[in-house]
């Protein structure tokens, strides 16, 4: 029965949606509203070791290989509270160039299983694969790696997984990571990083940045000054590799610490994310325009960033 509601899904995905890469001319964000249709309304919520997060990922593999893309496919395991072990994958396009340098640009594409994940993260996931797609026929000056991480709302599995897979030659060629993590609700765009990093020095500097409020990474860790390991951009921080972290949220709400992304009148007091509210209807009826908006903000900031506009 699994298998047969798995292959109908992937059926109904595939003849839903044919991207063609004459799509380039499209406006930015267009191509990754298509894509975020897929991942929230056709494939819904895809909580990490579900059926729905496997045809995800199936349906992320696809569009790679569409692309011209040989994705790589990295599976991991992980145990859940009761110690029963439980099987998930990163997804890895990479777009080599003239140089071994990289940048890598991450989304998870699991969910909770309330809602259906277009927030957190449908979002990401579906700028990624517009970026993919723009850079896949383009000549750039150093490697540009996607990563789609498996399992993100599990402790991280396919972040940390990735990272710890990293041999030292990998490390040593990153620029720097940007991780891309719901961005469609929020009130407000924010864009974490460290300045003196490059990436983020030259974000201060690129078009399309005054679309974003900049903050440092002090506001990623907890009271007590420990990691918050609250997003894909944590293991990379821990390895010493400089992040740039994209989201929507509102500090000026409750209790002004960023999990309260809207008034507190809409959604579960002001929170989206992890709730029945994560889907497109809802984000649309209550902030209409919104979900359009960000879409094309963030995939041409990205653009500007790597050069590729």
């Amino acid at each position: 029965m699994k298998n047969s509601k798995h292959f109908f899904l992937l059926f109904i995905i595939l003849i839903c949606i044919q991207i063609s890469q004459a799509a380039l001319s499209e406006p930015y964000g267009e191509i990754a509203e298509e894509h975020l249709m897929i991942l929230s309304d056709t494939i819904g919520a895809r909580f990490p070791g579900s059926e729905e997060e496997k045809i995800a990922a199936d349906y992320i593999t696809t569009q790679a290989e569409e692309m011209g893309y040989a994705p790589v496919i990295q599976s991991f395991t992980y145990f859940d509270e009761d110690d029963k072990e439980h099987g998930s994958q990163n997804i890895i396009i990479e777009k080599k160039g003239s140089s071994s340098k990289q940048i890598i640009i991450g989304a998870h594409y699991d969910s909770m299983d309330e809602g259906s994940g277009a927030d957190d993260n449908g979002s990401g996931v579906a700028v990624l694969l517009e970026l993919a797609q723009r850079i896949s026929e383009m000549n750039t000056s150093y490697s540009i790696t996607f990563v789609a991480f498996g399992a993100e709302e599990h402790d991280l599995a396919g972040s940390w997984y990735y990272v710890n897979e990293l041999n030292m030659k990998d490390r040593n060629s990153i620029i720097g990571f940007i991780n891309l993590d719901g961005f469609i609700a929020g009130n407000i765009l924010y864009l974490y990083g460290d300045s003196g990093s490059t990436l983020y020095d030259f974000a201060e500097n690129v078009p399309g940045n005054e679309e974003f409020t900049f903050l440092s990474t002090d506001y990623l860790i907890e009271e007590d000054g420990s990691p918050c390991y609250c997003g894909d951009f944590s293991p990379f921080q821990d390895s010493g590799i400089p992040i740039l972290f994209i989201e929507a949220t509102d500090y000026t709400q409750g209790e002004e610490d960023g999990w309260t992304q809207v008034d507190m009148k809409y959604g579960d007091e002001g929170i989206i994310r992890h709730t029945m509210y994560d889907n497109l209807q809802y984000i649309n009826t209550t902030f209409p325009g919104r979900i359009k908006e960000r879409l094309s903000v963030v995939t041409h900031f990205i653009s500007n960033l790597l050069n590729i506009s």
